[in-house]
């Protein structure tokens, strides 16, 4: 029925009767998975694996709390048993590639990545956050060649051209920055961060009129509520 907070209190009561019980620990860790509590969650999954090393879902959804406490390192442990069956996840396969990618292991996050776009196909809103968790990683080239193929598709797609623009700004690309983030105001006009890094590329380029107009635009009450 999805009332996480009702499942938790009566999951704690049937622990205290039954301690040792895996099946209370899995779906008390689902609980509080679903609540996004997944440092509650963490302890719960690896009391599961303690005594059953072969539960699948408890170690996947283990992986992935750990993933969310940007704990990567425990994240991949966790999960490479799984990778072998889970190569066509698309979930499975993004986390995997932001932890090797955040890990400074980059072949193995491209090599993810890579088997991300063979499992889903080459659409916009796959490239989409490919090119994000490239900029993320500070991985910029990989983040232009991405979101260039998720404009390619889909050339009004929010945001891409936004992230696009972030991605040859720190490349030092400040004309075809510029003209990114001018793409992005047409199609995301309500939204003040395409005017702020426009802004910058401004100042950087010594267009100090256009700056101040654009953060005066950018500071408009209608994009600050």
């Amino acid at each position: 029925m999805q009332k996480f907070d009702s499942a938790v209190r009566a999951l704690l009561e049937a622990k205290k009767l039954a301690p040792a019980l895996p099946a209370i620990d899995l779906n008390l860790g689902l609980a509080y998975y679903h609540q996004r509590d997944f440092a509650k969650a963490i302890p719960e999954f690896s009391q599961v694996l303690q005594s059953q090393a072969d539960n699948y879902q408890a170690r996947y959804l283990l992986g992935m709390s750990y993933f969310m406490q940007d704990e990567y390192q425990h994240a991949l442990v966790t999960l490479e048993p799984l990778a072998s069956a889970e190569q066509d996840n698309l979930d499975f396969l993004f986390v995997q590639g932001i932890c090797y990618g955040k890990l400074k292991r980059e072949k193995e996050s491209e090599k993810a990545f890579d088997q991300l776009v063979r499992a889903g196909g080459d659409t916009a809103h796959l490239h989409f956050p490919l090119g994000k968790a490239y900029l993320d990683l500070y991985i910029n080239q990989h983040a232009v060649t991405e979101l260039q193929e998720s404009i390619a598709l889909a050339p009004k797609l929010s945001f891409a051209h936004c992230n696009l623009g972030v991605a040859y700004q720190r490349l030092g690309m400040l004309e075809k920055a510029g003209k990114e983030f001018d793409l992005e105001m047409t199609i995301t006009p309500q939204e003040p961060w395409s005017y702020e890094n426009r802004d910058e590329v401004c100042l950087d380029l010594g267009q100090t009129d256009m700056a101040i107009k654009l953060y005066r635009e950018a500071l408009a009450p209608q994009r600050s509520q």
